[in-house]
């Protein structure tokens, strides 16, 4: 492979506080900008009124391994440098109409998405509110949905929307991706709330190996290859639980979801996400996409074991556990029907090892699955532990764990990150995986990564 599998390795640096999560909330764009979580406001400006400008920078080393699956015969050392501008802004604060509006400036050699520059456009719309009890918004949101931390089955905005993003840390990924160009509606009631999304489709997919042009690009075949909406409502039982009903559709197939979370005193947090309805399996998605973009042509498939048209599921729970507000744990098993079951992955990988249309089968099967942000494997086990200036002041860190329990492979990725002074920080990551060779991530192409970056907040 010519890079890591899903731009893996590394970390956008200092865009998450280690330490200050406790948990992933599903949001409505009603605030200024996009979805805000509840680990900390999303700033929409500075203090003194002007946009908010983040300048953030990765070098990064990353040693593959050779995998017979994939049809490398030898590991390989890549490097990869990464330079971003970041401009959020709200224009009309206050108002009951405004703009909001988030622009990266992107400078890359030797990344997935290719050499140059290139301005992304992540959010901009318009949000009226006619009254406190209601809003409409207009354009390109960043909408995320979900309680679980590491794997949110009802985020069905998640698919395709980083670019770049080398941090293996679920709320760096949810927090840094492109939004989906969409009409949302909000409405706010005594105890209760309901959002109705409808985000169309405006482009035909591409592969993912293509490359844009440099320059500006709206990127609409990652964000809007396809039709989606969702409606769901809340009701909060009690002032600690307020259950979240969902019904989404996705291309013509609808599914169910549900997100129930509640608090056990001031340090846990229990939470429970779950989807379920008719669709494709994982490998049946991944090769149905790599013929519709021409990747694959018709015909038989190289590896056996996809289905159409089932009942699949999905599911996420575990709790957080913040004894301070510097430290925090999570803890969260995931699992997903439509994933291949660790026996089946041993097969597949078998298969592959073959060469030919399985082995390009396969290899499109783990980037579908990365992009996509779906689980590769059936059950998985995530940790994460934060800390943040505890041993030493201004020194925060993180680690977090991926597990495939059936097969014993995993992955792991620790960060240190260190305020050197007010909007100045540096940091180093470094991430591995182990595993044998016909395991979920053992056989993966990314062996280990190393890198070091810094950012600066205006």
């Amino acid at each position: 492979m010519t890079r890591a599998v899903g731009g893996l390795a590394a970390i956008l640096v200092a865009t998450t506080a280690s330490g200050a999560l406790a948990r992933q909330t599903s949001s409505d764009p009603l605030p200024d900008i996009g979805v805000l979580s509840d680990s900390a406001p999303i700033q929409s400006q500075s203090a003194s009124g002007l946009p908010l400008l983040k300048l953030n920078g990765v070098a990064q080393e990353t040693r593959t391994r050779a995998s017979p699956a994939f049809g490398t015969t030898r590991g390989d050392d890549q490097a990869a440098y990464l330079l971003n501008l970041d401009a959020r802004g709200l224009v009309g604060e206050g108002r009951p109409l405004r703009l909001n509006y988030s622009l990266r400036a992107s400078a890359t050699q030797d990344t997935p998405s290719g050499d140059g520059i290139r301005l992304y456009v992540r959010e901009t719309y318009l949000t009226w509110t006619p009254s406190d009890t209601s809003a409409l918004n207009l354009g390109r949101v960043n909408y995320r949905s979900g309680v679980a931390y590491a794997y949110n089955p009802t985020d069905l905005f998640r698919g395709r929307s980083n670019v770049d993003e080398v941090s293996l840390d679920p709320l760096v990924r949810r927090e840094s991706r492109l939004g989906v160009v969409m009409v949302s509606a909000l409405a706010l009631f005594d105890k209760g709330a309901v959002t109705a999304i409808v985000a169309p489709k405006l482009s035909e997919p591409r592969p993912f190996g293509y490359v844009r042009p440099q320059g500006v690009g709206l990127d609409l075949y990652r964000t809007n290859a396809r039709a989606r909406g969702l409606l769901k409502a809340s009701y909060a039982l009690d002032h600690n639980f307020a259950p979240e009903v969902l019904l989404l559709y996705d291309d013509d197939r609808w599914s169910a979801g549900l997100n129930l979370s509640t608090g056990l005193g001031d340090t846990v947090v229990l939470f429970l996400e779950g989807r379920a309805g008719v669709g494709d399996s994982l490998l049946a998605r991944s090769t149905d996409f790599a013929r519709e973009t021409g990747v694959l042509p018709p015909g038989p498939e190289g590896l056996p074991g996809a289905k159409r048209d089932q009942t699949f599921h999905g599911l996420a729970t575990g709790f957080s556990y913040s004894p301070t507000s510097k430290i925090n744990l999570v803890l969260e098993y995931d699992h997903s029907s439509a994933a291949p079951s660790a026996a089946q992955w041993s097969r597949l990988s078998k298969i592959a090892a073959g060469g030919g249309l399985a082995q390009a089968e396969f290899r499109l099967l783990n980037y579908f699955a990365s992009n996509e942000e779906e689980l590769r494997i059936r059950d998985a086990v995530f940790m994460r532990v934060g800390a943040d200036s505890v041993f030493v002041d201004r020194l925060g860190g993180s680690v977090l764990a991926n597990i495939s329990p059936q097969d014993g492979s995993g992955l792991v990725q620790a960060t240190a990150v260190l305020d050197l002074s007010t909007g100045w920080s540096v940091s180093l990551v470094g991430a591995t995986t182990f595993g044998g060779d016909q395991t979920v991530y053992g056989g993966a192409a990314l062996a280990r990564s190393l890198s070091i970056g810094f950012a600066k907040t205006f």
